[in-house]
């Protein structure tokens, strides 16, 4: 009986459904990147429709207004303005993760993965309500420009910001490994060119032929898809960076102090 008994317990615990329980939750990195990517494609292309559909099919249209409504890059509080405030969100809760384990290893670089997380969480807000537009008043203080190049006098304040910051990010980011290191220059790089630089000829064509023009939708779509692509490349290079601590994340609850904590973690070690 004792050996029947251990060979049924036995296959008890070889219960593929009993393992496929204990699987652990993986996130993959490519796979992350990959998905992001083709919904920031699908919203560029279908943006792009939009415009052809409001310009040479049916202008003025229910149709065409609701596309431009919906999916219009160049506007705000729409399905493209929201992806990216969650990527931008997303960027902060992992900059967040790492300091966590930056703490729990005693990492001196600790304090910069939070102001980090803090920096890519306040541009999460002003990506969602538009905080940077309210520097725009600075044109009252300067004068217009007749070139139209600093049409969009929040530039000035947050490109100072941007020095700043990589000057005094420099040594943190040359303490990274290399692969993070070349990533976090390559999608910071491309973000602030997309989000700063490219604010300045379309200010030059929202002055020369009129905010909304054909030319400013383009250009806005691909200074967007540019800012899109660079912080999932960043989410890509977070992931990685993740992936080499071999961590996981338990979420426990807790009902009073003599109550036993609920624990689900990567690894799902949950009792059967």
């Amino acid at each position: 009986m004792f050996y029947i008994r251990r060979f049924t317990d036995s296959l008890r615990m070889s219960n593929p459904k009993t393992l496929s329980k204990n699987k652990p939750i993986s996130i993959h990195a490519r796979k992350i990147y990959r998905l992001l990517l083709r919904i920031a494609v699908s919203l560029i292309i279908i943006n792009l429709a939009s415009l052809w559909i409001e310009k040479a099919v049916a202008p003025k249209s229910f149709i065409s207004n609701a596309l431009i409504y919906f999916f219009d890059v160049s506007l705000e509080n729409n399905i493209p303005a929201l992806f990216s405030t969650l990527i931008l969100l997303t960027s902060g809760v992992l900059l967040f993760f790492i300091y966590r384990i930056s703490v729990r290893q005693q990492d001196k670089r600790k304090g910069y993965w939070l102001l980090l997380s803090l920096v890519f969480v306040f541009l999460s807000i002003d990506e969602s309500t538009g905080v940077h537009e309210q520097f725009n008043k600075l044109r009252n203080v300067i004068g217009d420009d007749p070139s139209g190049l600093l049409h969009y006098t929040w530039i000035l304040p947050y490109s100072i910001f941007a020095l700043a910051a990589g000057i005094f990010f420099m040594k943190f980011l040359f303490s990274l490994p290399v692969k993070t290191r070349n990533l976090f220059i390559l999608s910071g790089g491309m973000y602030v060119f997309a989000a700063l630089a490219f604010e300045l000829p379309e200010g030059y064509i929202t002055t020369k032929y009129g905010a909304g023009h054909t030319y400013d939708k383009l250009f806005c779509t691909f200074e967007e898809f540019m800012e899109m692509y660079a912080i999932i490349l960043f989410i890509y290079a977070l992931l990685q960076y993740i992936a080499g601590f071999n961590a996981s994340i338990r979420f426990i609850a807790e009902e009073d102090k003599d109550a036993p904590e609920a624990v689900v973690s990567a690894s799902r070690e949950a009792a059967q």
